[in-house]
């Protein structure tokens, strides 16, 4: 970290570059979705044209400053997502290698989100990603993903990417965003393969 470099925001407090990763890195706000836990939110926007740190830009303040907004009942909209991707862990590697989860079990009990990214994608908006160790899958995790702050667009195995079109350079995965009362689809790998490809679209 370069101590020098340091900006205030509320409710973020105090941001501070970090030259090696490109970002702006605030060290934890307390967050409603996951039970008020402190968790730290990092605000990516890499350097400028001249080569210093590129500020934070209002859309990304506003998407993490929404995101804050939201009660923890807005996982259940997600959760047939999360019980999906516990299903096709265990039937890629085989039952006996995976913890046993009872139907009935509050799947967000097994789900620990360790941090924050927020990040922005000219002509997409901003998005705001949580990366959290699960129970069920001990190596790759589960992100889930916001856009804007307030819209559920991603749920899987820890990949760095806010879509799966931008994870699997498809551009068609994502066309159900455009339609404002779309919800997220749950997707097989069967269904994303057989998806026609694209050029992927680049982070400005």
């Amino acid at each position: 970290m370069t101590a020098s470099l340091t900006i205030e925001r509320p409710p973020f407090g105090k941001l501070t570059w970090d030259d090696d990763l490109g970002w702006w890195e605030c060290a934890g706000v307390p967050v409603p979705l996951f039970g008020g836990e402190v968790l730290p939110i990092s605000f990516s926007t890499g350097d400028d044209a001249d080569g210093n740190p590129a500020p934070v830009t209002e859309e990304m303040f506003a998407a993490a400053e929404a995101m804050l907004q939201i009660a923890p009942s807005a996982l259940t909209v997600i959760t047939p997502h999360a019980w999906a991707n516990y299903r096709a862990f265990r039937d890629a590697v085989g039952e006996e290698d995976v913890v046993a989860i009872d139907p009935s079990t509050d799947i967000w009990t097994l789900v620990q989100p360790s941090s924050i990214m927020v990040e922005w994608y000219e002509g997409e908006g901003a998005y705001v990603s949580f990366e959290c160790n699960c129970d069920w899958e001990i190596e790759h995790g589960l992100m889930l993903v916001l856009k804007d702050g307030i819209r559920w667009v991603k749920v899987s195995n820890y990949n760095g990417h806010v879509t799966d079109g931008h994870a699997y350079a498809k551009p068609l995965l994502d066309a159900w965003i455009a339609d404002p009362s779309a919800q997220l689809p749950i997707r097989s790998v069967a269904d994303i393969m057989a998806t026609p490809g694209g050029p992927e679209r680049g982070r400005s």
